[in-house]
This record gives structure tokens, sequence and C-alpha cells, in this order.
């Protein structure tokens, strides 16, 4: 078995996997990554750390397996890792702001469920994406500052821009599908001539 096919479509899911075990059972790369420390790197590798590896890393790598595979199929590798970096570097930005060192990939977790709804060709807001909003989305802004170590703010920031990254994916391969027809169409025009 060559080892390409058996990351087929799951690279990005399997270097989130791997990377971020290895920093959560590590102390001293688990400390160096996350945003206690004072380098600007640690906006990113932040995500990749997790308290435990019982309950926060588990929960979220399930998501992380379970969607990743899913959505690097549709959007591309390139695409993927661009959504994942941005989602990490909004959740760290604002999470700066709040004087907040969150850790953890909840918010690539829920950019991916709400990236999920969008894996159709284009498709838009469904049902399931109405649905997971109300009851994945909405609660996450009511508890936004509680007191309580989840990163609430994180988990709807991470939301939100699945939502975005879904519709303006779709805005694109509509205006591409269009553009291509009318290529199509203005040579098929030449061709009879």
């Amino acid at each position: 078995m060559k080892i390409a096919n058996f990351f087929k479509d799951e690279i990005i899911t399997a270097i989130l996997i791997i990377s971020s075990f290895v920093i959560t059972i590590t102390p001293g790369l688990k400390s160096a990554c996350t945003m206690t420390q004072n380098f600007s790197w640690t906006w990113i590798t932040t995500t990749l750390v997790h308290a435990d590896i019982s309950t926060h890393w588990l929960s979220n790598i399930f998501i992380i397996a379970l969607l990743g595979p899913v959505i690097e199929r549709r959007f591309g590798i390139i695409r993927t890792v661009t959504m994942i970096i941005l989602t990490t570097l909004a959740t760290s930005f604002v999470g700066s702001l709040r004087n907040v060192a969150g850790i953890g990939m909840s918010d690539i977790c829920f950019m991916f469920i709400l990236l999920h709804c969008f894996c159709k060709e284009n498709t838009g807001i469904s049902f399931t994406c109405i649905v997971l909003i109300l009851l994945k989305l909405i609660p996450e802004l009511q508890q936004i500052n509680a007191n309580d170590h989840i990163g609430h703010a994180a988990h709807f920031i991470g939301g939100i821009l699945g939502l975005v990254f879904g519709i303006l994916n779709n805005k694109m391969e509509k205006l591409a599908d269009k553009y291509y027809r009318e290529e199509s169409n203005a040579e098929m025009k030449n061709f009879s001539v």
C-alpha cells in the first residue's frame, strides 16, 4: 500500500490529528505552543494544544476525523488549509483582545460543522444548516461571556466563519460555472459560423 493512497483526501486531517496528539502529550511542546507565550506563531499552534487526551482532544478529533476528509475532498487541500488558518487566526485575535489564551481545535470543529452543510455542489443554506445554527451557534453566542473555561467565543467565530466560507465558496463556484458556460457558448457560436 502506497502512503499517498493511505492518506488520500485526508492529508490535512491526518496532520491535524497527529500533530495535535504529539503536542498535547509533550509537556514542553505543549507549553511552547500556547498563547501564554509571546510568540506570533502561537496564534496558529495554540489550536493544536489540548487540555487532556481523554476528553478535550478526543471530542475535537472525533469531529475532525468525521468531517475533515469530506471537507478536504470537496474544497481541496489549499482551500481547506486556508480556511483552517484564517479561523485559527481570527479566534486567536479575538482571544487576545479578550485577554483569553484559548487552546484546542473547537474553532476548527465548529467551522467544519457549518462548512459541511455546503459540501454538496452549489447548495445554499439548507434545513440542516439552520438546525445547526439554532442548536449549536446561538447557544454559544448566549454563553460567550460565561466563566466556565470553555471557548464559547471560539466556537461561535468558527461556526460563523464556516458559514461565510461555505457561502463564498458557493458564490465563487457559481461565478466560475457562469463564466465557463459563457465561454463555451461563445466558442460554439464561433464554431458554427
